[in-house]
């Protein structure tokens, strides 16, 4: 008599016990190594999939050393007490952006990467630096909204990077995206070795 209740209990157990789908995705320990910056967040797309991130140990990127041994780092105190910023890819431009843009250190990003042509192209306005510095200023929360955006949108395929030309490399938001936000694009140069903000739209 045992028989049917364990037919019935087979029956109602696949409707009780609904597959979860789980996927689990690394983001670049280079991101851990921003002040404050975590890299990629745990999240639920839209279709129920949960994305659990794992956070890369330190590799080549994060301990790329020359030949004469000296490791990279994004950004660098000097011993006299002067920091300079370095890029060795697009990404690093964006997180930089975002660190200075956190720290209030407008000057200090035009100093260390900012394109010369936009440089010169706010020279030619009439501003220069100070209007630079300023639109930094104005848009702060917009733009620091736009690139918190991209950064935790990287590892989930949610910012696209493509060559415009032979010099500039663009980051921008997917396309779903780019309504929610006044700032969508970066576009980058490599220039003196290593790359510099030309411009953010």
């Amino acid at each position: 008599m045992k028989f049917p209740a364990i037919i019935l209990l087979f029956l109602f157990l696949p409707f009780g016990c609904e597959g979860k789908r789980i996927q689990y995705r690394k983001t670049p320990s280079f991101y851990s190594r921003m002040a404050g910056m975590e890299g990629g967040r745990d999240t639920v797309l839209e279709d129920g999939t949960e994305i659990r991130f794992i956070h890369q140990q330190p590799r080549e990127l994060d301990n790329f050393t020359d030949h004469t041994g000296k490791k990279f780092l994004m950004r660098e105190q000097l011993e006299d007490g002067s920091v300079t910023l370095n890029a060795i890819m697009p990404e690093h431009v964006l997180l930089l952006l975002l660190d200075c843009l956190q720290r209030q250190e407008y000057t200090l990003f035009w100093d260390e990467m900012i394109a010369t042509s936009t440089k010169e192209w706010y020279e030619s306005e009439g501003g220069g630096r100070k209007a630079c510095l300023e639109f930094l200023r104005i848009n702060r929360r917009d733009i620091a909204d736009a690139l918190t955006r991209m950064k935790m949108g990287t590892g989930l395929n949610e910012v696209e990077r493509f060559q415009i030309d032979e010099n500039i490399i663009r980051l921008r938001l997917a396309e779903h995206l780019r309504h929610r936000f006044a700032f969508t694009e970066v576009d980058t140069r490599w220039e003196d070795g290593k790359y510099v903000l030309v411009t953010i739209r």
